[in-house]
Order: C-alpha cells, then sequence, then structure tokens
C-alpha cells in the first residue's frame, strides 16, 4: 500500500492531525495531501486545534 493510500484509509477512519500522519503513516505533509485531494473532489471535514502556543488541522472523510 503506498503512503498515500494508507493516509487515505487512515482520514477515513478518524480525526487526523499532522502528528499522527507522521507517526503512523510517515507523511509530513498532511495539509498537503488533503489540497491534493480536495482538488480531485474529495470532500474532507476539517477542524481547528490548540495545543499549548500551536495551532493546526485536523481532517477526516466527509460521510456521506
Amino acid at each position: 500500500m503506498t503512503q498515500k493510500a494508507a493516509l487515505l484509509a487512515l482520514l477515513g477512519r478518524q480525526w487526523v492531525t499532522p502528528q499522527i500522519a507522521l507517526a503512523k503513516v510517515g507523511c509530513m505533509s498532511l495539509a498537503q495531501r488533503v489540497s491534493e485531494w480536495r482538488r480531485m473532489g474529495v470532500e474532507f471535514d476539517q477542524r481547528a486545534m490548540v495545543a499549548g502556543r500551536s495551532r493546526f488541522a485536523a481532517y477526516r472523510l466527509r460521510r456521506a
């Protein structure tokens, strides 16, 4: 399974942050992959997360 396929499968199961993407599938650019898929028509839910002074996004595949 490719890294992108593994990441997409993970996004279908749970909310994924950049830290989770790196730890589970080795993806260092979650936002870029999500942006690529959005241009192809894949829909995602997104929410803002805050940890200490850091802000980042969490994504998951939108369920129909």
